[in-house]
């Protein structure tokens, strides 16, 4: 956005209507930035300056999650969960981590405790797919008493914008949790 723009806006929130020369009058010229139209490049308000190189607009990626399909297992203090993520954006998903927050639930249902499990996002993804990826979620046997049970109930899921190798797959505090 051009700096006129800017300054525009701003006088407009804090004032609250424009005066009909505008803020800081109609015709002063505008600078831009170096790298957004070129070195030295001024023109006026009326004839917007176009970009020269150096600034590229790249879409970002969007991941969606579904919700996530939990089955039982022969122990109380463990679940297999399976979550589908789709990349509707328009570029690859190269990397990125996927946090399961397990809920341990009481005999009565009272919420005893957060445990959060971090994993590397199955990737990649390309534009328009899904991939579905399944994991063994389990809580320290002595946190969920006979009777209790645990619910993966939150996903968060962070695609990277730059592949920086993430480590991911570091489980969370007081669990384990497998492919």
């Amino acid at each position: 956005m051009r700096r006129k723009t800017l300054v525009c806006l701003v006088c407009l929130v804090a004032v609250g209507t424009l005066a009909s020369a505008g803020c800081g009058g109609g015709d002063r010229e505008v600078r831009v930035a170096t790298g957004a139209a070129g070195p030295g490049t001024t023109g006026a308000v009326d004839h917007p300056v176009p970009p020269k190189g150096g600034v590229e607009l790249i879409p970002l990626p969007v991941l969606t999650v579904s919700i996530p399909h939990r089955e039982p297992t022969d122990e109380r203090w463990c679940e297999r969960v399976t979550l589908a993520f789709t990349n509707t954006g328009p570029t690859p998903i190269a990397s990125g981590t996927v946090t399961l927050l397990v809920h341990i639930l009481g005999k009565t249902g009272a919420d005893r405790g957060t445990v959060p499990f971090t994993h590397a996002l199955l990737a990649p993804i390309a534009p328009g797919s899904t991939r579905r990826d399944t994991w063994k979620v389990c809580v320290e046997e002595g946190r969920v008493p006979p009777g209790a049970r645990i619910e993966t109930r939150e996903i968060t899921a962070r695609p990277a914008f730059e592949d920086r190798g993430s480590g991911g797959g570091a489980p969370g505090t007081g669990g384990t949790s497998q492919r």
